[in-house]
C-alpha cells in the first residue's frame, strides 16, 4: 500500500485526505476551519482528525490552496515591485490596465536599448541602477524583472539586474524563468504578481512544515501547479504564480477522480470564490493564451478556470437603494465571529437597539486577527488601530468612543489587505445557520444579525435567509450561463458579455425561476410573461447538456436548485467537500520547454531562442538538433527542480515547422518550434 496525504487550505476551510495511490481509494478525510491568523493551527488540526497510524505510513504530502487566488481577487498579497528594462513607461501606463498593472510606485523603469534580434545597443548605467534600486526597494518583499526583448538577448539584462537585487537581500525572479511569450506587458504583469504572491505561498508552506514538525512527520512536500501538474516546495516559493489556480485545478482533478465522468461542468464553491471548470472527453479543458484571475491577465499555463467572487463568506449588504445584494469580497461570518468572540453578542444587541441612529458605515464590525506590536513595517497610527482591534470585535463608532480613534473604512485598507484586521458581517454561511443547513458555529449570533438587517427590510430572519439563498443561486446561474455561452460561442468570450447580454441571462434566470415556482404549484403550462410586458412571442431558456459537478462545503446547499433551472442534474458525492485535497495527491510532474528556430535576417544562419537561451547555427539541421538537445536538457532540469523522480522521467519531442508557399509553388521556411515534454511521478526521497 502506497499512501499519500492531500491537504487543501482555502480561505474558509482546510481539508485533508489520506489516499491509497495504488488502489486509488480514499482511506480517510477531514475538514476544519482555516485559521487565517496562524495557518499551521488549522493544518495541524486537520492532520489530527486523520488516523495517526495511516499518517505515519505516508510517503509524501501534496498541497493545494486558494490563498493565492483569493489574494488576486481581493487585491491582496505581499509588497512586490516590478522592474521594466527597456520598456516605455507611457506604453505601460496606457495598456498595463488590460493585464492588471497599475501605473504606481510598484513599477520601476530602467533605460536601455536592444534589438528584437538580441543585440544590446546600450546597457543600463549599472552603478546608477544599484543606487536607485537600493532606495526604491527599501520596503519591498520581492521583485519581478522583465526585459523588453529578453528572448533575443537570452535575458542577459534580466540576469544582471537579478544579481543586483539579490545583493540587497531581496528575492527576485526574472520573467524568462516564468514565461516564454513575447508580450512584455503580459510578462510584466505575471512577474509582478509572482513577487506579490511569494509572501503568501511562503507563509502557507511555513505553516505546513510547522504542523508536520510538531507531529514528527518528515516527508517531502509538493504543490499543485495551475496546469494540474506538481512542483517542489523549493520551486513553489520562488515561482508561486505558477501555483495561482492550484486550488481550483485540484478541485477539477478531484472531481474527475471521484465521479469518473467524461463530460461535465465543475463548480467549486469555497469561502471566498467560486471556480468553474470544464471536463470534456475525460480531460480538463485547457486555457488558451494564459489565465485571468480578478483584474490580472497573465501567461501562466493552466486549465480553464473562471473565478468570481462568491462563497460561503461573501458579504451580504444593502445597496444604495436599500435592496439586498451580494458583494464580491470575503468577510468573517457573524456566526464564526460569535463562536470565537462571545462579546460580539452584546454588540449585536446594541446595534439592534440603536436601529438607524448611527451612520451605517460606522456600524461596520471589525476584529484584529494578527498582533503586530511594534512592527515598524506599519505606521504608528496603524499599530494603534491594530492593537485596539486585536481579538476585540467592535464597530467604528465604538472605536472612536472607547479609544478616541476616528477613522473611515479606507484608513483600514492596508491592515485588511494584509490580514491584520478583518470585517465581520452577514454572509450566506449565516443564512445557512438560520435555515439549519449548516450549524458549525454560533447560530444565535447569525439569527441576531439577520434580525437587525431584517428589520430594515421588514423580513423575518428565515425570510431574509431564503432571499440570500436566492441571490446566491442567481449569481451561480448567471455565471454558469455566461461560461456556457462563451464555450458555445467563442466570439462572445473574446468580446465579453455586454450589458445587454448580461441582462438577457438575468431575465432567462427570472423566467426559469418563475416557471419552476409555477410547476411546484401545479400550474404547468402557463405562459411566462416578461416583466413590464403584456405579451410574449418567444421564450429563451438555457439548457446544460452535461451534469454540474459540485465541489466544496457550501455547494450542496445551492447547486441542486441551479441544476434544475438549467435542466440538468447535480453530482455531489460523499467526498465532494474534500475533492480539492484529493486532487492534490493524484497529480504528476509535467514540463514543456519550447525553442524557436528563425532565419537570421542579418546573416546566412539561424537563430535559436527559448528558456533563457539564445544562440546561432549555420545550418537548419544543426539548429534543429541543438534546439532539441537544449529543450530536452532544460525540460529535464526543470522537472527535477519541480520534484520529479529522475529514474521515472519520460520524454517526448515535437517539432512544428511554419512554412509559406511562394508564388512559384515552393515552400519558404518561416520558423520552427521544437518542444520537449518531460513527465514523471514525484520523488519521495
Amino acid at each position: 500500500m502506497k499512501i499519500g496525504i492531500g491537504i487543501d487550505t482555502g480561505g474558509t476551510c482546510t481539508d485533508g485526505v489520506i489516499y491509497d495511490m495504488e488502489e486509488k481509494k480514499i482511506l480517510a478525510a477531514a475538514k476544519t476551519p482555516t485559521t487565517k491568523e496562524d495557518l499551521s493551527l488549522g493544518i495541524g488540526k486537520v492532520l489530527d482528525l486523520l488516523p495517526g497510524e495511516l499518517l505515519q505510513k505516508a510517503e509524501g504530502i501534496a498541497l493545494s490552496t486558494t490563498l493565492a487566488t483569493n489574494a488576486c481577487v481581493e487585491n491582496k498579497g505581499g509588497r512586490g515591485k516590478l522592474i521594466f528594462l527597456g520598456a516605455r513607461q507611457g506604453t505601460i501606463e496606457e495598456l498595463g490596465g488590460n493585464y492588471g498593472l497599475k501605473a504606481d510606485d510598484t513599477l520601476i523603469f530602467i533605460d536601455c536599448k536592444e534589438t528584437l534580434q538580441g543585440e544590446i545597443l546600450e546597457e543600463p548605467d549599472w552603478e546608477e541602477t544599484k543606487g536607485r534600486l537600493k532606495e526604491a526597494l527599501r520596503d519591498c518583499q520581492a521583485v519581478g524583472i522583465v526585459e523588453l526583448f529578453a528572448e533575443g538577448t537570452g535575458a542577459a539584462l534580466e540576469k544582471k539586474t537579478r544579481e543586483i537585487v539579490e545583493e540587497l537581500g531581496i528575492p527576485a525572479v526574472c520573467g524568462y524563468e516564468l514565461f516564454q511569450e513575447k508580450n512584455v506587458i503580459g510578462r510584466g504583469a505575471g512577474a509582478l504578481l509572482n513577487a506579490r504572491l511569494i509572501f503568501v505561498i511562503a507563509e502557507f508552506l511555513k505553516a505546513v512544515k510547522t504542523a508536520l514538525k510538531e507531529r514528527k512527520m518528515d516527508i517531502p512536500l509538493v504543490i499543485v501547479r495551475s496546469d494540474g501538474s506538481l512542483m517542489s516546495e523549493e520551486l513553489s516559493v520562488k515561482r508561486p504564480v505558477e501555483t495561482l489556480l492550484c486550488g481550483p485545478v485540484a478541485s477539477v482533478m478531484g472531481a474527475a477522480e471521484l465521479h469518473q465522468v467524461r463530460d461535465g461542468v465543475v463548480i467549486d464553491m469555497g469561502g471566498t470564490t467560486t471556480d468553474i471548470s470544464l471536463i470534456w472527453n475525460g480531460a480538463p479543458v485547457r486555457a488558451s493564451g494564459g489565465i485571468t484571475v480578478g483584474d490580472w491577465k497573465i501567461y501562466v499555463k493552466g486549465m480553464y478556470v473562471d473565478t468570481f467572487g462568491l462563497g460561503g463568506d461573501t458579504e451580504v449588504l444593502l445597496d444604495q437603494e436599500g435592496a439586498l445584494s451580494l458583494g464580491s469580497r470575503r468577510i468573517m461570518p457573524i456566526c464564526m465571529a460569535g463562536a470565537r468572540f462571545p462579546q460580539l453578542r452584546a454588540l449585536l444587541h446594541q446595534e439592534r437597539q440603536q436601529k438607524g441612529k448611527v451612520n451605517s458605515w460606522r456600524k461596520h464590525i471589525y476584529v484584529g486577527l494578527k498582533e503586530i506590536g511594534e512592527n515598524k513595517a506599519y505606521t504608528a497610527y496603524e499599530r494603534r488601530i491594530g492593537a485596539a482591534f486585536y481579538q476585540n470585535p467592535m464597530n467604528l463608532a465604538q472605536l472612536e468612543e472607547k479609544y478616541r480613534i476616528t477613522l473611515v473604512p479606507h484608513n483600514l485598507n492596508r491592515l485588511v489587505d494584509e490580514g491584520v484586521v478583518i470585517r465581520c458581517g452577514i454572509t450566506p454561511t449565516d443564512a445557512m445557520h438560520v435555515l439549519g443547513d449548516y450549524n458549525g458555529y454560533d447560530t444565535q449570533a447569525s439569527r441576531d444579525a439577520l434580525a437587525v438587517m431584517g428589520e430594515l427590510l421588514e423580513l423575518s430572519e428565515e425570510a431574509l435567509a431564503r432571499l440570500i439563498y436566492r441571490k446566491v443561486e442567481q449569481r451561480l446561474y448567471c455565471n454558469i450561463g455566461r461560461i456556457l455561452l462563451w464555450d458555445k460561442y467563442p466570439k462572445l468570450r473574446k468580446e465579453g458579455l455586454n450589458p445587454g447580454l448580461e441582462y438577457l441571462v438575468e431575465q432567462i434566470y427570472e423566467a426559469a425561476v418563475k416557471e419552476r415556482e409555477e410547476a411546484d404549484l401545479g400550474e404547468v403550462g402557463r405562459t411566462y410573461v416578461s416583466p413590464g410586458s403584456d405579451r410574449s412571442f418567444m421564450e429563451c431558456r438555457l439548457y446544460c447538456e452535461v451534469p454540474l459537478i459540485g465541489v466544496g462545503g457550501p455547494i450542496g446547499v445551492f447547486l441542486g436548485e441551479v441544476a434544475k433551472l438549467l435542466h440538468t442534474r447535480a453530482l455531489i458525492g460523499a467526498y465532494s467537500n474534500v475533492a480539492n485535497a484529493l486532487g492534490a495527491v493524484v497529480g504528476n510532474v509535467e514540463v514543456c520547454v519550447t525553442m524557436e528556430i528563425l532565419p537570421n535576417p542579418e546573416g546566412n544562419n539561424f537563430r535559436v531562442t527559448g528558456g533563457g537561451e539564445s544562440f546561432f547555427e549555420e545550418e537548419l539541421e544543426a539548429a534543429r538538433e541543438r534546439a532539441a538537445e537544449t529543450a530536452k536538457e532544460l525540460a529535464r532540469a526543470e522537472a527535477l527542480r519541480r520534484g520529479a523522480a529522475e529514474e521515472k522521467l519520460a520524454f517526448r519531442l515535437e517539432s512544428v515547422p511554419v512554412e509559406a508557399t511562394t508564388s512559384y509553388g515552393s515552400n519558404l521556411f518561416i520558423m520552427e518550434r521544437v518542444s520537449a515534454y518531460a513527465s514523471s511521478g514525484i520523488s519521495l526521497e
